[in-house]
């Protein structure tokens, strides 16, 4: 597992010191064997063997070895000295240097949540470094670990790049699928409960488009052959490309769906006040001239009616049938007015 802690999980003392997290060497075969840094030499000097090196770039030994080694170009070091967070993939032949977002480890995919992965990519190794566990990143070490066919570098990169989709779009779909129930709850007049949800679904699809946006800009670069690129890596860029974009048209689907379904959710959350209010108003009115009546004869004055000496028995209901006769003579005026 690419660890949370930032500390290199290394398969020997030689890997801790130069922050070698995990170190894969991919045969002509298909098959991939686990090497430490002292294995890199033979392994990429080795016809048909591409090597992925993968390290925490938190750790000073990884850029000491790194600057070392004479494997990676001093541009694709300086981006880790100067922990650039900027998107970017730039062709420097004969390699591939890019700066990409990619999900932050857990259990569950999180727009939210991103980390940096520096990436420098020739036909015959692979080099990625990241300050914190990276999702997309574990997974395919995981593939790795099982079989994952690598016939460069560059196609183990494009090959993380499509992981990293697939990750967005099992996320979307899942959003997608709460947006239906959340549209049939509100259409049966449950609003309440998905106010917080939908807010939730908005929110991470917007940081999905806002983190993952830049690389299909920085993509579309590579669509080009030049730098040694020939026409099957621009085929598969492409597919790269385009299942990114397609990904990302879809998280602004997602954003523009769950608005439309916050702003149902608040006309019909507005209607129902304005019902309550509407029911509240009438009852209120109906009941003023009652309170009225009702207050004139509780006041405790001479010449009251119906009070003192001389007064009749039927007072009282006198009083009850006045009041009564009041609200339903309100009453019908609202009816009519409203009719009208």
């Amino acid at each position: 597992m690419d660890n949370h802690s930032g500390s290199p999980a290394a398969p020997g003392r030689t890997g801790w010191d130069s922050g070698l997290i995990c170190g894969f060497a991919f045969g002509p075969d298909g098959a991939a064997r686990p090497i430490d840094v002292d294995d890199v030499a033979a392994a990429v000097g080795d016809e048909g063997t591409v090597v992925w090196l993968h390290f925490s770039a938190a750790h000073a030994g990884a850029r000491r070895w790194l600057a070392q080694s004479g494997f990676v170009q001093a541009g694709f070091l300086r981006l880790i000295e100067e922990h650039e967070t900027r998107v970017q993939i730039t062709a420097s032949a004969p390699a591939l240097i890019a700066v990409i977002n990619d999900l932050a480890f857990g259990e569950e995919v999180d727009p939210a949540e991103v980390v940096t992965v520096f990436v420098y990519a020739s036909p015959r190794l692979i080099v990625t470094a990241r300050n914190h566990a990276a999702r997309t990143v574990d997974l395919l070490r995981q593939s790795a670990r099982a079989e994952l066919a690598a016939p460069s570098g560059q196609a183990l990169f494009a090959r993380m790049l499509e992981a990293q989709t697939e990750q967005l779009r099992q996320w979307l779909d899942d959003a997608a699928h709460q947006l239906d129930h959340a549209e049939d709850r509100i259409l049966v007049g449950e609003v309440t409960e998905q106010r917080r949800n939908l807010g939730r679904i908005r929110r991470l699809a917007l940081h999905l488009r806002r983190h993952f946006s830049p690389a299909r800009v920085a993509l579309h670069r590579l669509l080009a052959p030049a730098d040694g690129r020939g026409a099957a890596d621009v085929v598969s860029w492409r597919a790269v490309h385009d299942n990114l974009g397609f990904a990302i048209d879809e998280a602004t689907s997602v954003y523009e769906r769950a608005k439309l379904l916050q702003e149902e959710l608040s006309s019909r959350l507005a209607e129902a006040t304005n019902r309550n209010l509407y029911v509240l108003t009438t009852w209120t009115i109906v009941f003023l001239p009652m309170t009225l009546i009702s207050g004139i004869f509780g006041m405790n004055v001479a010449g009251l009616p119906g009070v003192g000496e001389g007064s009749t028995a039927g007072a009282f209901w006198a009083v009850m049938l006045l009041m009564a006769f009041a609200g339903v003579l309100v009453l019908l005026i609202l009816r009519r007015r409203r009719g009208s």
